[in-house]
């Protein structure tokens, strides 16, 4: 099953970024990092706020090159 890190309201992608990057520092392993709605646009689901998530596509790449999702 894996860890699977969540916590309400990141605040952006560069949050999102430095959460990953604290996991990295400390080596602890996780598998799966889990959104709440502040990532998207006018709390719409399957959209991304394009002010505080511009290139969800690079962060989300950026997981997988590291085998997480």
């Amino acid at each position: 099953l894996g860890y699977h890190q969540c916590r309400w309201n990141y605040n952006d992608q560069e949050d999102v970024k430095a959460v990953d990057q604290g996991f990295d520092q400390h080596d602890i392993p996780y598998d799966f990092i889990w959104l709440d709605i502040e990532h998207a646009d006018g709390k719409r689901y399957f959209t991304w706020d394009p002010h505080k998530f511009a290139q969800p596509k690079e962060m989300l790449q950026g997981l997988l090159e590291k085998r997480r999702k």
